[in-house]
C-alpha cells in the first residue's frame, strides 16, 4: 500500500521568501503560485481558498513564518 507523505524541505522562513510549492503553516497545507498580480502574492490553502493567515495587507503576509515541503510517495 501506498501513502502520500509530507516532508520539510529546508527551514522555515518567511512566505515572502518561500519557494513557489508546497508549504505548512499550523495545520494547514497550503500552495504558494509562481504567478504575481502587481507584485501580489497567489496562495491558497488546501481547499482553494486563498490563505491569509489573519493578515489584512500583503504585506503582513509575506512576514509570515512558514515550511517549505515536499510530496513522497511511501511504500508500507
Amino acid at each position: 500500500m501506498k501513502r502520500l507523505i509530507v516532508k520539510p524541505v529546508g527551514w522555515p522562513c518567511t512566505l515572502g521568501e518561500c519557494p513557489a510549492g508546497l508549504f505548512v503553516h499550523g495545520d494547514d497545507l497550503c500552495f504558494k503560485t509562481d504567478y504575481t498580480d502587481d507584485g501580489k502574492m497567489e496562495v491558497y490553502l488546501e481547499n482553494g481558498e486563498a490563505f491569509w493567515a489573519g493578515c489584512r495587507s500583503q504585506e503582513d503576509l509575506r512576514k509570515v513564518i512558514v515550511q517549505p515541503v515536499e510530496a513522497e510517495w511511501e511504500e508500507s
